[in-house]
């Protein structure tokens, strides 16, 4: 059984974005206009106040048109949830700068203080064995697979309240990475190679069994390039904001909506779109336990006249 969106990587996908970009340390391989950007941004994280954290991108940005390593991502056979799209052209993410949107983002960040987390549901009457989850993100300049390390936690809540059924914030695991062949790009770059999308399976070991309800995977990752990693949204609706999902994002332990920024939001300022979903997979088995057999009417007679026994001989005592 296959639940949520369709995920192709030829159809559309969601997308989020925020002016308030990340620190300089995870932006580096950006020309140095976007580096001043992060830089003005990056003052509001120290606020107190919960600040969001995405790669902006840059007009004058140089791009590069390189080809990258061949794709080699296939979908998982053993997909129990599968939120999407991811793309919204053949083979390309699109961001979405007309008004009422602006740069922001290309992706959010999901590393170092900064980490991602989105819902799926388990349907009343199943059991879920959640062998892995794969999450789609890229690090600017990356020309092969790169994100290389990551941690996780499911939570049978949101966070910061749900509980860990699987994982912690500090293990690190190795996912297998793969190229999808999707790019994350802009309406004037779609030729763009700067941002290969990188598939990135993380395993679930051993698995962990889910009975019905709503569950969050929380995770943050790393990589071999200096910029990112960045995680792009589920692509939304083209012509007017929209919500997409319930993703959120923590910067240093506090959680927040992951919103769409709006050409009406001040610079630095906190986000006033939508709230925004991530394209992620999860793969595994489910079972649907069967049910108790229900007793019949000569079960029923039977097990009256049993107590009925048991009963008299009471008595007889």
């Amino acid at each position: 059984m296959i639940s949520g969106a369709n995920f192709k990587l030829s159809v559309a996908m969601p997308y989020t974005g925020h002016l308030n970009s990340p620190p300089l340390s995870v932006s580096l391989g950006i020309n140095t206009v976007q580096r001043i950007i992060t830089a003005l941004l990056a003052v509001g994280l120290s606020t107190g106040a919960f600040a969001q954290s995405m790669e902006v991108y840059d007009p004058s940005e140089t791009l590069s048109s390189t080809p990258v390593a061949p794709a080699n991502f296939t979908t998982p056979t053993l997909v129990l949830f599968n939120q999407g799209p991811l793309t919204n052209g053949t083979n390309v993410s699109i961001l979405n700068n007309a008004a009422p949107f602006n740069w922001g983002s290309l992706g959010f960040t999901g590393t170092g203080a900064f980490r991602l987390a989105d819902d799926f549901t388990v349907p009343a009457g199943q059991l879920w064995n959640v062998e892995a989850i794969t999450v789609f993100g890229y690090q600017t300049g990356a020309t092969a697979a790169s994100i290389n390390s990551a941690t996780l936690r499911i939570l049978n809540g949101a966070p910061p309240a749900g509980a860990p059924v699987f994982g912690n914030t500090t293990t690190a695991i190795t996912p297998t990475t793969t190229l999808t062949g999707a790019f994350r790009v802009t309406p004037t770059t779609l030729t763009a190679t700067n941002r290969a999308i990188q598939a990135v399976r993380i395993p679930v070991s051993p698995p962990v069994t889910l009975t019905a309800g709503t569950y969050f995977i929380d995770f943050a990752a790393t990589g071999t390039v200096a910029s990112g990693p960045f995680f792009p949204p589920v692509v939304p609706n083209i012509t007017a904001p929209a919500a997409t999902g319930n993703a959120l994002q923590a910067n240093a332990g506090t959680w927040g909506p992951m919103l769409i920024s709006l050409t009406t939001d001040p610079v630095g300022s906190p986000a006033s779109g939508p709230q925004q979903g991530l394209p992620f997979i999860v793969e595994g088995t489910f079972n649907i336990p069967a049910p108790a057999p229900a007793m019949n009417a000569l079960g029923m007679l039977a097990l009256a006249l049993m107590l009925m026994g048991a009963a008299w001989f009471a008595t007889r005592r």
